[in-house]
């Protein structure tokens, strides 16, 4: 039948740099910077270029992606990205390494966050709290809550991480939309 809409999974990812996604420095915690010089030496690879940028560029949970992430300092705070456009997004992902592959990096995944957009006049609008399950998909999905409101500005807030003080390590953050399609 002509016209008749259904609801289709159609999983853009909106918080992407390639869909025109950046980062609000301001509303973005600090990247953490303070390694040891002779860690540095060994460990270079995997702390170099490791920018709130890398969280909403390309992932893939592989080994060949270990140093491309953000590592922000502390066990707690947020990385905040402004979209091109509003949205009204259905779903939230978070990447971290497979555990195989980052096992020692367990302490640093992830586990509260809360999900907020941020309105024009900076009022924060919560659309879930969370956790991400170490034992889990390394690409986990969640639903939001649905609001009328749309945002081109949200927060990943980081509200723990499985134990480490110093930093925790965002692989990837997606805002999805499921979008409605004319059959």
């Amino acid at each position: 039948m002509a016209g008749k809409k259904s609801a289709v999974p159609f999983f853009i990812d909106y918080a992407s740099a390639r869909e025109g996604a950046t980062i609000n420095d301001e509303l973005t915690s600090d990247t953490f910077d303070k390694m040891p010089w002779f860690a540095s030496f060994f460990l270079g690879s995997f702390f170099r270029n490791r920018g709130p940028g890398n969280a909403i560029g390309d992932f893939d949970a592989s080994a060949k992606d270990a140093c491309k992430s953000w590592c922000m300092q502390g066990s707690n705070g947020r990385l905040t990205v402004n979209l091109p456009c509003k949205i009204k997004p259905t779903h939230a992902e978070i990447g971290h390494l497979r555990k195989s592959i980052g096992a020692a990096r367990h302490s640093s995944m992830p586990r509260d966050f809360e999900i907020a957009g941020i309105l024009d006049n900076g009022h924060e609008v919560s659309l879930g709290i969370f956790q991400y399950v170490d034992q889990g998909a390394c690409v986990q999905r969640f639903r939001l809550l649905e609001t009328e409101q749309a945002f081109d500005t949200f927060s990943l807030k980081i509200l723990s991480n499985y134990g480490n003080g110093n930093f925790t390590v965002v692989y990837k953050f997606s805002l999805r939309i499921v979008i409605e399609k004319e059959d």
